[in-house]
């Protein structure tokens, strides 16, 4: 997610991501599992993303 792009994405005062962006992603996780804090937020740049989402992080 984007952590310099108000209102979209961005850390707040405290270090916690805040945001449009981080809204929806609540949003989805609590729809789809049942509990908004599970999903992880993490700032990537947009030419990583792919390759981010591709990448297997079970290893």
């Amino acid at each position: 997610m984007f952590t310099d792009k108000p209102p979209f994405g961005f850390v707040d005062e405290a270090g916690r991501y805040v945001g449009f962006d981080t809204d929806i992603g609540r949003r989805f996780a609590k729809d789809l599992l049942g509990d908004e804090n599970k999903v992880e937020f993490v700032a990537v740049e947009p030419a990583s993303r792919i390759p981010f989402l591709q990448r297997d992080r079970s290893t």
